[in-house]
């Protein structure tokens, strides 16, 4: 069992396949589109990136939520300049999640994973 957190906060892209042991991870669920259609939407480059679940920072919600579904649960703060949501997957426990993406303004700035 991966018990280790990782919480990523660094301003460059990092790829979330390389900072955790893919079958570490619980297999959320599969894209809701055809390949094409995601090809079609968001690039060939993005498209293999969500069939592969590959998180990168600057990813938008409309990425994030095709590579690993609707969340279990969602956190909202809104602040003056920024308005930052915690989409939470694979509930573990009570307050407990295997996956937690900050998103801020519509794109992903950071996770952690438990």
């Amino acid at each position: 069992m991966f018990l280790a957190s990782v919480t990523v906060v660094a301003t460059a892209p990092l790829r979330f396949a390389g900072t955790v042991a893919r079958e570490d991870l619980p297999d959320y669920c599969a894209p809701s589109m055809p390949a094409k259609a995601l090809r079609e939407r968001f690039g060939a480059l993005n498209a293999n990136r969500i069939v592969s679940k590959e998180l990168l920072q600057g990813d938008t919600a409309d990425m994030i939520r095709e590579m690993f579904g609707e969340p279990d649960g969602v956190s909202t703060h809104v602040y003056k300049a920024k308005a930052q949501e915690t989409w939470k997957y694979g509930r573990m426990g009570a307050h407990v999640y295997g996956l937690q993406i900050k998103i801020e303004n519509g794109a992903c700035v950071g996770w952690t994973t438990s």
